[in-house]
């Protein structure tokens, strides 16, 4: 019996899986049915209802869509007017839509530059994405049962000037009134949220109401209303997103901010010039960066005493326990004296108040926020706490009156801009304790002459002391390993630079028109220059390499126009495009043995060249001729490996040198008792005690006894000994 029942039960489950799915096919059926009634294009939605598919005829004036529609023996009723449904007709200037129409989908009457109105009926609920988009509507009124209005629906009608909302509408999406010209505007308390960008650069709207019921306004909701003159925010809104009302250049007075108001995002109101006072509910517990930047006639803020987050004090705002200065008035003149107990200046506190004319801070100050204190540029020094632990990025930066820097407190991080643009400061000491400095951190600190980077100090980040170009003096840690993009960028001022030999890397433009240092020492194990890293360096005459570079980036050298000789490491293996172009001066160049590629214009403009050294066994490629100048096949002599001269007199470029010649090994200098010999790097001097060696620039490299010769990097080499000297190929 059991099993005979599971068995019909079965049966029975089966038969109805059946009939559902006969069912759907059914309705699928209807649903794929399409069909033109009166030139227009309808699909049916299920048996008795249908909706607008096509109506997009270029030439069409005018849209009468009928409550009833047929096809065949079958009556529909028009419910919907479809997805792009009259998208692109241009030239409609009137439509008819009837009462039983509930939906106006996406895209429905976009572009439709001609439609100046349209009344929708009493029952739509829904109008779609981008549904009006650019349409030349001049007023909208919402129907009664409106709840949604899409993304963008009403984006760009910029002749529309009236707007009505309904109450019952529930959402606004995104930018669904961007860039209209509609004036006065009420918000109904219905609408839980308006979207972020939803009215954003509304410049018509002067006067704004938003209905008690409204809880959040997103990020750029009213951003841009240039002819806002007043108004009213209700109680009810819990969330201003960021830049909500920037820009709303004519509001003046007051401004009360709801009093559910918990969350004011960053830049909420900036550039609100006219604001004087704001007042600040019980509820508000969380402000973004610089909500009020910008208000220039801002002068105090009053807080709720109900409010268990926050209290002000002479107009300035605290966390209700006064251990964190959070908002300064912009409008505020003299003094800013931060009240003693005070543990931390939140981020963006006094951002721009250029009326601060002297700043005390407590010795309980232990953190500075990012943006605190930026563009305060009439706070005449800086004397930082002694607890003082935490300095953000762009603190101080920009506050061009500052003459004294002074650190008491054993820093361990300075932030990104933390002291950029201070032009009048004359001298820093960086605490010792510091071991990562932001980057830019001290740009266009033009006044300083002497900087000291601490020990700890690894990195040079990037633009750190990017056009200082008062700077005499650097010393930089024995610890380093590689100076970032733009870190030492137009430090005009220094004329010496002692590069530690730790350093791997240096970046894009790093020392990038360091133009008074006239020699150099490139770090022992230096693998890598960036695009313009040591270009400008125009009074740099002698310029030594390490052992470990491999690549040399374009422009790398780019119008070093003093450089006399360059004797590039064994290891270079790429030399990129305009690396030394425009070194007019230099005369002799010595390239490595592992030279793979030169790359077009590399030498261009280098004029002065006399002698080239290529050590590669196999000659480089060389991608251009273009690579030295025309001149310098000509008058330049090509100094290659032994028994490679027929090699690089048939290779591409190479063999536009009229000169090519392969070294003797030995040179006699005295046939009777001195003769000059080379092993691997090595000189070897014979028949005499002493010799000196100088370098094709005229260098002197050693002096003493030949016997003690030390491994010389590849180049080429003068040799005296007694009245005579010779040349040698190392």
């Amino acid at each position: 019996m059991i099993k005979l029942y599971f068995i019909s039960r079965l049966q029975r489950s089966a038969a109805a899986a059946c009939a559902v799915l006969a069912a759907l096919a059914s309705v699928q059926a209807a649903a794929a049915e399409e069909f033109t009634f009166q030139g227009i294009k309808y699909k049916t939605i299920d048996a008795t209802t249908a909706e607008v598919t096509k109506g997009n005829d270029t030439e069409l004036t005018e849209a009468v869509i009928p409550e009833k529609v047929t096809s065949g023996d079958k009556t529909y009723t028009v419910t919907r007017i479809g997805d792009s449904a009259f998208d692109n007709c241009e030239k409609i200037a009137k439509v008819s839509i009837p009462p039983t129409v509930t939906v106006i989908d996406d895209y429905a009457f976009e572009y439709n530059y001609a439609l100046t109105e349209i009344s929708l009926p009493a029952g739509v609920t829904y109008v779609g994405q981008y549904a009006f988009f650019e349409a030349g509507l001049t007023s909208f009124t919402a129907p009664a049962a409106l709840k949604t209005i899409g993304e963008g629906a009403f984006a760009k009608c910029q002749n529309l000037v009236s707007l009505s909302l309904n109450e019952g509408l529930e959402s606004i999406g995104e930018q669904a009134f961007f860039q209209t010209s509609i004036g006065d505007l009420t918000i109904p308390g219905t609408c839980k949220t308006i979207a972020d960008r939803a009215f954003w650069k509304c410049e018509g709207i002067g006067v704004l109401t938003i209905r008690d019921g409204v809880e959040t306004i997103g990020i750029r909701a009213f951003e841009g209303l240039t002819s806002l003159y007043a108004l009213s925010l209700g109680n009810t809104v819990k969330t201003i997103g960021e830049r909500a009302f920037s820009g709303a250049a004519h509001y003046s007075g007051d401004l009360t901010l709801p009093a559910a108001l918990e969350s004011l995002g960053e830049r909420a109101f900036e550039q609100c010039p006219m604001i004087k006072k704001v007042n600040i509910g019980a509820s508000l517990k969380e402000i973004g960066l610089i909500p009020f930047s910008f208000c220039d006639a801002l002068e105090e803020f009053r807080v709720d005493p109900k409010s268990e987050h926050l209290t002000a004090v002479n107009g300035i705002v605290y966390t209700k326990d006064m251990k964190v200065a959070m908002m300064y008035p912009p409008a505020r003149s003299g003094a800013f004296d931060i009240a003693e107990g005070t543990e931390a200046v939140a981020a963006g506190c006094a951002f721009y108040c250029t009326g601060i004319t002297s700043l005390t801070m407590p010795s309980s100050l232990g953190a500075i926020g990012d943006w605190a204190f930026a563009g305060c540029e009439n706070i005449p020094d800086l004397d930082l706490p002694v607890k003082l632990m935490y300095l953000g990025d762009h603190a101080f930066d920009g506050c061009t009156s500052v003459t004294t820097l002074i650190f008491n407190s054993p820093l361990e991080k300075i932030g990104r801009y933390a002291f950029s643009n201070l032009a009048n400061v004359e001298s820093v000491d960086i605490p010792s304790t510091v071991t990562e400095i932001g980057e830019y951190a001290f740009s266009q600190n033009s006044k300083v002459e002497t900087f000291v980077v601490p020990e700890g100090v690894t990195k040079l980040d990037t633009g750190v002391f990017y056009n200082c170009t008062g700077m005499k003096s650097l010393t930089l840690p024995r610890g380093l390993t590689s100076i970032g993009n733009f870190a030492l960028y137009f430090c005009t001022g220094l004329t010496e630079l002692d590069l530690p030999d730790g350093i791997t890397t240096i970046g894009e433009s790093g020392l990038y028109a360091c133009y008074s240092v006239e020699k150099l020492k490139l770090p022992e194990n230096l693998e890598s220059i960036g695009q313009y890293g040591l270009a400008g360096m125009m009074k740099l005459r002698d310029l030594k390499f390490g052992s470990k570079l491999k690549t040399i980036a374009p422009y790398s050298f780019y119008y070093d126009t003093e450089i006399r000789e360059a004797i590039l490491p064994p290891t270079v293996e790429t030399i990129g495009s305009e690396a030394f172009a425009g070194c007019a001066a230099m005369y002799s160049l010595s390239l490595g043995e592992s030279l793979i590629d030169i790359a077009p214009l590399a030498f261009a403009e280098c004029i002065g060249l006399t002698d080239i050294y290529a050590h590669a066994a196999k000659p480089a490629y060389v991608e251009h001729s273009n690579a030295f100048a025309a001149s310098t096949y000509k008058e330049a002599t090509l100094h290659v490996p032994a028994g490679t001269a027929e090699a690089y007199k048939t290779a591409n470029v190479w063999s536009r040198f009229t000169s090519v010649t392969e070294p003797a090994g030995v040179a006699d200098v005295d046939a009777d008792t001195v003769s000059i010999a080379t092993t691997g790097n090595r000189i070897v001097v014979t028949g005499c005690a002493s010799a000196d060696i100088y370098t094709a620039a005229g260098q002197l490299v050693y002096s003493g006894a030949t016997t003690a010769i030390p491994t010389l990097p590849r180049g080429l080499y003068i040799v005296a000994t007694g009245n005579k000297a010779v040349k040698i190929n190392l």
